[in-house]
């Protein structure tokens, strides 16, 4: 994964692939052959959060494993949908993703969480960017086409050819 995303915004924190992600490939979707997955959380200087929770691999239904993500992602613990899923094609990436709000509940505090999911022939992930606005916001008041269109930039960032040098 790259160090910086969005635009160098984000900068890499933590990445939990070599153990989150081995929990993920020993449970996910077998129609997924060769799967390798990917788990990291991005900072920002201006409080935000970036998750990324994702594979490659030799993906067989693209658009049902976008959709599993998602159900996935929302019945983690705490977890509730406050907006069902929408597709949005971003202008430009070529590329449907798929956007839900949910709210996280954690002792006292519940926050607004934004998360979307990209599916193609090889690369499959969900990617939630929270920030201090969006956590407190009304969920029926985030903007899912902006978030589809910062999951659809993380991609493009993202994605590199199998066997590129990472750049970093």
């Amino acid at each position: 994964m790259p160090k910086k995303l969005l635009d160098e915004e984000y900068t890499l924190f933590e990445d939990s692939s070599a153990t989150e992600g081995r929990e993920v490939e020993e449970t996910y979707d077998p129609s997924i052959r060769d799967a390798k997955a990917v788990v990291t959380q991005y900072t920002s200087s201006a409080g935000g959060t970036l998750v990324i929770s994702g594979m490659w691999g030799r993906i067989k239904g693209p658009a049902f494993t976008r959709g599993k993500i998602l159900e996935g992602a929302a019945q983690t613990e705490g977890m509730t949908i406050a907006v069902p899923a929408r597709e949005f094609t971003p202008d430009g990436y070529g590329i449907t993703v798929s956007c839900q709000v949910v709210r996280s509940k954690e002792g006292a505090i519940t926050s607004t969480i934004p998360m979307c999911a990209w599916g193609d022939d090889n690369t499959a992930s969900f990617v939630a960017v929270v920030t201090p606005e969006t956590a407190a916001q009304d969920p029926e008041k985030v903007d899912l086409e902006k978030a589809a269109l910062d999951t659809a930039r993380v991609r493009a960032e993202s994605r590199k050819p199998i066997g590129a040098a990472q750049a970093g």
